[in-house]
């Protein structure tokens, strides 16, 4: 089963997706109550972002084979996208607890 977030995780990510959209930002490490799931922001200019998200054993591909080392899923994307995962996220939360 995969991580489940809380009410202020899921407001806390949307807040960390603004951030990491902005150009010339460097956030720090997203951590939530279950550490299974981290988010953090490798490198960034003013266009792109390297995001990387920790993923508990139970989404890490069957062919890594390091128990000692956590699986981080790189993510080369535009700040433009990141700042729409952000806006999408924070529209499907507020119909899931009924703002909109």
């Amino acid at each position: 089963m995969g991580s489940q977030l809380r009410t202020d995780e899921v407001l806390r990510l949307i807040d960390w997706l603004r951030q990491a959209g902005q150009p010339h930002t460097l956030i720090p490490r997203l951590l939530f109550s279950d550490t299974s799931l981290v988010f953090d922001c490798v490198t960034a200019d003013a266009y792109e972002c390297l995001l990387q998200v920790k993923l508990d054993q139970d989404l890490t591909p069957a062919w890594y084979h390091n128990p000692l080392l956590p699986f981080w899923v790189p993510l080369l994307t535009n700040r433009q996208a990141v700042g729409q995962a952000a806006d999408e996220l924070q529209h499907q939360f507020r119909q899931l607890i009924g703002n909109e």
